[in-house]
């Protein structure tokens, strides 16, 4: 089969058609690169694997201020609270909050008494 790329400004294969639908301009080829077409760029002639990286989340940030010890529900996640932390910190875990589960909480309220 021959195929038409459709480019971004930086070569990025943005789509692939076939030739008798392609654009004035548009590269011709006669084979695809295997996998995602989008992770790859045609640079003079030649497909590059360039992946687009994942995006990064956002970081969750403390909605109010949090004392040490405390247990908290932010985003839908249950923490326990390492440190104080003021409103608007970012929570990282293993260092001002560890991700934890309702049974972790039972479990260790088991062992205290």
């Amino acid at each position: 089969m021959i195929y038409a790329l459709n480019l971004s400004p930086d070569n990025r294969i943005l789509s692939a058609t076939f030739e008798q639908y392609a654009a004035p301009g548009q590269p011709i080829v006669d084979s695809l690169p295997d996998g995602n077409i989008a992770d790859y760029l045609y640079v003079d002639g030649e497909y590059v694997y360039s992946p687009i990286p994942e995006p990064q989340p956002e970081p969750i940030r403390a909605d109010r201020n949090y004392s040490a010890g405390e247990l908290a529900t932010i985003d839908g996640v249950m923490y326990e609270i390492l440190t104080n932390i003021p409103a608007g910190v970012v929570l990282v875990e293993r260092q001002n909050v560890h991700q934890t589960t309702i049974e972790e909480q039972l479990e260790k309220l088991k062992e205290q008494t």
